[in-house]
């Protein structure tokens, strides 16, 4: 078992991926900007002063970083998007200071990245962790943000990215966002519904990343964390609109409403690629919650 800290420990997934690494057995710290008293597995840190609790250190065997601002909420303004590559590189920049300055040398460490790394120019080819990155915004961003990493390996043994999709998660992200729509008949139909959405249900991710972590037999350094079924936005659609006891039969959003409302950051809503988790086949992962709308009726039935 390992002394595992997750930064980025109170969203959606650090959330989910701490529970389930404490329920493994691993002893799991948080860093956070506010910690709460009563939780002594939280620990205070500040990246923009570069200064991390030294408690929070001592004994560690590995890293998980997830901290990064969410990518949909806000407009794609210049100050906007030099904002979401600084909140993903600048805790790598206060991580990376802090190993150096402790004289610490870690078995492992897992980065965030995203499936956005491959663009979401729509193209016939499926994308593995081997395709060329995208020259979208999106693409640009991943590419930086992977970049970054390239701090940390002085002090690591392994480092390992995750290019991560659209997770799945009734108690948090998108579906969290969506089921309401869907539960009272407001759902719909994002454009021509030809988007492909890359997803992966929350507890395979959390399974995976804890394989990844403990296996010291791989030569990967980055891995797709997405399901191996291609869905697209209208099989998306569709799947929810069955877990609805009400009928779904607004008419599709056309793209253009959705850029008028949202800007550029819209685009991810109506275009996307096909992604394959081919290092984790090749490792023999099992996914065990994969077709799509079983996976879905099962996580809003555990909803709470």
């Amino acid at each position: 078992m390992a002394n595992i800290l997750i930064t980025g420990g109170r969203g959606g997934i650090g959330t989910r991926l701490k529970a389930h690494l404490t329920r493994s057995g691993h002893e799991v710290r948080i860093l956070t900007r506010k910690p709460t008293n009563a939780n002594k597995a939280e620990f205070n840190w500040n990246p923009d002063s570069l200064w991390i609790d030294p408690s929070a250190l001592a004994q560690l065997n590995g890293i998980i970083h997830l901290a990064g601002d969410p990518v949909l909420g806000k407009r794609w303004t210049s100050a906007q998007k030099q904002y979401l590559l600084h909140s993903r590189t600048q805790g790598l920049a206060c991580i990376a200071q802090a190993l150096k300055k402790h004289a610490i040398q870690l078995d492992f460490f897992g980065g965030a990245s995203a499936v956005g790394y491959y663009g979401l120019n729509p193209s016939a080819e499926c994308k593995t962790e081997q395709s060329a990155a995208g020259n979208d915004f999106l693409g640009r961003l991943c590419v930086a943000w992977e970049r970054a990493y390239d701090s940390i390996r002085p002090f690591c043994k392994r480092v390992v990215i995750f290019r991560i999709g659209l997770v799945l998660d009734a108690n948090a992200g998108m579906l969290k966002a969506l089921w309401p729509l869907y539960r009272w008949g407001l759902g719909t139909q994002i454009a021509n519904g030809k988007a492909v959405y890359p997803w992966i249900d929350y507890r395979d991710l959390c399974r995976a990343v804890e394989q990844i972590m403990m296996s010291e037999n791989h030569s990967h350094a980055v891995f797709n964390l997405v399901s191996p079924e291609i869905t697209t936005q209208r099989a998306f659609h569709l799947a929810l609109k069955k877990c609805s006891s009400i009928p779904n039969l607004l008419p599709p959003v056309p793209a253009f409403v959705l850029r008028v409302v949202l800007g550029e950051s819209s685009c991810v809503l109506y275009k996307g690629n096909a992604i394959v988790p081919e290092n984790l086949m090749q490792m023999q992962f099992k996914f065990t919650s994969y077709p799509l709308p079983e996976t879905l009726r099962e996580l809003l039935s555990l909803k709470g």
